[in-house]
């Protein structure tokens, strides 16, 4: 599977505007996720949708506030775990 980190990111973005925020929630990859609302639980939601989609398992060591801080963030794990399988 070869995509690319702004195939990653457009697909988290649409899943966290239709499954998490609140309709209308000013939100794009680089939004701090904590500031648009989204807790602790919708962050697991959100991980578990990544290990579903993309086939790969986000390593407890890669589970950091930093890498959990915005979707661009997210996508440049999900990218790293997928060009290292």
């Amino acid at each position: 599977m070869s995509l690319s980190k702004e195939n990653i990111s457009e697909t988290l973005v649409n899943f966290v505007r239709t499954n998490i925020l609140a309709q209308g929630v000013a939100f794009d990859s680089s939004s701090n996720l904590s500031k648009t609302g989204v807790d602790s639980y919708s962050v697991i939601e959100i991980i578990l949708f990544i290990e579903r989609q993309f086939g790969v398992v986000i390593p407890d060591t890669m589970l950091i506030p930093a890498n959990l801080s915005s979707i661009d963030a997210m996508s440049e794990c999900v990218f790293q775990l997928l060009n290292n399988k």
